[in-house]
């Protein structure tokens, strides 16, 4: 787990900036143990995630999923290969409001760090 701040976003999500901080979870399958896992982390915390602007996308090689509940799918490589490393099974990115990576892990991270992380923004304060 670490952070970074990187000013890289891709065509397909350049229309939330501003608008939504992105959870953008990767893998290279849409059975991924990890994923499923993330999203039920974030399955009761509605409110929270409303409140904080969090929208929630899966990339996956061949398309991407946008929300954990109700999904919608986008047919689309970019997102994967933009953002996805070699030998990651899994990565969870954060975006803030700005475009820029603000937090990166391939492992399962809490709803609550990721919120301490956001609440820690400047446009939060």
């Amino acid at each position: 787990m670490f952070l970074v701040s990187s000013m890289v976003y891709s065509q397909n999500l350049s229309e939330y900036r501003w608008k939504n901080r992105l959870i953008l979870l990767i893998s290279d399958t849409p059975n991924s143990p990890k994923v499923k896992s993330q999203i039920s982390l974030f399955v009761n915390e509605t409110e929270q995630i409303d409140e904080r602007k969090i929208l929630i996308l899966q990339a996956f090689p061949k398309y991407y999923l946008i929300g954990y509940d109700n999904q919608v799918r986008r047919d689309s490589e970019e997102i994967y290969f933009e953002f996805s490393r070699p030998n990651q099974s899994f990565e969870l990115l954060l975006f803030g409001l700005d475009g820029q990576i603000k937090f990166r892990s391939n492992e399962l991270v809490t709803p609550q760090k990721i919120y301490a992380i956001i609440d820690s923004m400047p446009m939060r304060q």
